[in-house]
């Protein structure tokens, strides 16, 4: 792909669908890129990257809405822009999400949005239905060796494999973000989309809504269908006793056919020893299921499990809870409108699980402690941050430890400094 820069005023560059829809603007981050503009210009080492197709009027953005929408804040003109020769839209949606990529950790919300985009470009498959992997198939020569073998193998086309690749994430993931596009309803596709619930919760409920319900097996009147099941198998009874005479005598006459009339014999002894068998097995099965539903019955519905809940502290029980403890406590520091704590939040939780009796862990958005640990806002980068309080002091965990067994480990080192 060639690039070519220039200046031009933003009110020559269009925005439109789907490059303006894969990530969410935060208002915040546009005003944090404004004031910079303001005070020190347009920053030419961040172009804005733009794509001039054929049928349209104007470049098209690709990437850079938000330094976009802060120069039109500002009334800043002109913009420094890199006009790139994309092949097509689906090479233009993978740079952008390429870029995102490279500057950030995609959110749950981003991924699904990634998805989304690039599922309605590329063909879906992975299997045995792939059109893909069927037109191969008719149309390459496959090379066969002398001894018979192919020397090579057509790979069949995994469509979540690919998609996993240009966004980022894991195949799993993929397909748990088309199961919430193409089945779960409006508020849980539109929880993912606002960040509220994650993709593997998302997909987890709605895989459970698709799923048909077992049916409780029927245990009223199994005397009457044990009788219905005698009746049909006393026909057959009778069926066969009227049919066995004949296959007898035509068994025995040919003196060459013994061995075949040993051999019908032999089966319909066999027919009656699994009709008795069915029967013994049948009543046995609805003894036990009619047993299973009167314990059912009688057995109290237990409530359920409350989810693990990680307690909010304040600044009036700070000090008694926190840095007068008798035990290690685990503060996270976050802010309400931060994407990145809401993801943090499940880590947290299963730790405090782990540390129960062992550590205390709370969080906290309280501005005046916040402050006082050097914690700032969502937008300047600084939370979420996780601080652990013991012996007198605190400890400033590493922020690039996100995962859970990452999180353990700067925890264990806090504890023994």
């Amino acid at each position: 792909m060639q690039s070519k820069c220039q200046w031009l005023p933003p009110n020559r560059i269009t925005t439109r669908a789907p490059f303006k829809d894969l990530f969410p603007i935060e208002q915040g981050t546009v005003d944090a890129v404004a004031d910079h503009m303001k005070a020190n210009g347009y920053d030419e080492s961040q172009p804005i990257i733009v794509w001039k197709e054929s049928h349209d009027k104007h470049p098209v953005i690709i990437d850079g809405h938000t330094r976009l929408l802060a120069a039109l804040k500002i009334m800043l003109s002109p913009v420094y822009v890199a006009v790139t020769d994309f092949p097509d839209e689906q090479a233009a949606i993978e740079y952008a999400i390429h870029n995102q990529r490279d500057r950030r950790n995609l959110t749950d919300t981003d991924l699904i949005r990634c998805v989304q985009a690039v599922d309605k470009r590329k063909p879906r498959g992975g299997d045995r239905k792939s059109g893909a992997v069927k037109s191969k198939a008719s149309s390459d020569a496959i090379d066969v060796d002398k001894a018979g073998k192919s020397k090579s193998a057509i790979q069949p086309f995994d469509s979540a494999q690919e998609t996993a690749k240009i966004v980022g994430t894991s195949r799993d993931k993929v397909k748990k973000a088309r199961t919430i596009l193409d089945h779960a309803d409006e508020d849980t596709r539109q929880a993912v989309l606002d960040g509220k619930k994650s993709i593997h919760a998302a997909a987890k409920e709605t895989q459970n809504k698709r799923e048909p319900k077992v049916k409780e097996p029927s245990s009223e009147k199994p005397l009457q269908e044990i009788s219905r099941l005698t009746e049909v198998m006393g026909a057959l009874d009778d069926d066969l006793g009227d049919f066995m005479p004949h296959i007898m005598r035509y068994c025995r006459k040919p003196l060459a056919n013994k061995e075949n009339a040993y051999k019908v014999r032999t089966f319909f002894s066999q027919v009656y020893y699994l009709r008795d068998t069915l029967i013994d097995i049948f009543t046995a099965e609805m003894n036990a299921r009619e047993t299973a539903t009167k314990e059912k019955q009688k057995k109290p519905i237990e409530p359920e499990e409350e989810t693990l809940s990680v307690p909010e502290i304040a600044g009036k029980n700070f000090d008694e809870k926190v840095i007068k403890s008798d035990l290690p406590v685990l503060v996270d520091f976050y802010t309400a409108g931060c994407q990145p704590c809401r993801q943090l939040l499940p880590k947290i939780e299963s730790i405090a699980e782990d540390y129960k009796g062992k550590m205390y862990v709370y969080k906290c958005d309280d501005k005046d402690i916040c402050k006082k640990y050097g914690v700032r806002g969502a937008y300047s980068g600084s939370v979420p941050q996780l601080i652990v309080f013991h012996n007198g002091k605190h400890y400033r965990l590493d922020q690039m430890a996100r995962t859970k067994q990452e999180i353990k480990r700067e925890v264990s080192k806090a504890l023994r400094s």
